[in-house]
């Protein structure tokens, strides 16, 4: 996937606005601290499907698995919670959840699945000794500090659609 460096909110929502213009939907990635997040915009107004995410891996790897699901999407699949891929990387198992593993945090809004991959040694983040890097999965994050639902509404309000 194609990396844009963003200066200010304006060129956000340009550049956001001409992914969905060209191809319906835009690939998002922030590092917050520690944390690698890439989310989909678009894939609800543009095939009533709800958005996706991955949590902690690199934004070349997190968005490269992302725009596969995305042409899943786009062909007709209907990803649901529960779903497993053992095809979108070689040796490693993924699944697609609704909400973090974290029963004490509050539930996702907005109509998002997250993609779950495991650690290095096939263990996910529920599973006693999973590596901490993986663990990561099981918050709840928003890229930089920005709400997402901002960010659809932002769009709207310029006159694009997200």
């Amino acid at each position: 996937m194609e990396r844009i460096h963003i200066e200010s909110t304006s060129d956000l929502l340009l550049q956001v606005s001409r992914q969905l213009q060209t191809r319906g939907w835009a690939l998002l990635c922030s590092e917050t601290g520690h944390h690698r997040y890439q989310f989909t915009v678009g894939l609800e107004s543009s095939y009533e499907h709800p958005e996706l995410e991955v949590i902690g891996l690199p934004p070349d790897l997190g968005g490269d698995l992302l725009a596969g699901l995305v042409e899943r999407v786009k062909s007709g699949q209907r990803l649901r919670s529960g779903d497993f891929f053992s095809d979108l990387l070689r040796g490693y198992d993924l699944f697609v959840l609704n909400n973090p593993i974290d029963p004490g945090g509050p539930p996702i809004t907005g109509g998002r699945l997250r993609l779950i991959w495991p650690d290095a040694h096939g263990r996910f983040p529920w599973q006693p000794d999973c590596d901490p890097s993986c663990t990561v999965q099981a918050r709840i994050l928003e890229p930089d500090g920005m709400n997402v639902q901002g960010l659809e509404t932002l769009l709207a309000h310029s006159g694009r659609s997200a």
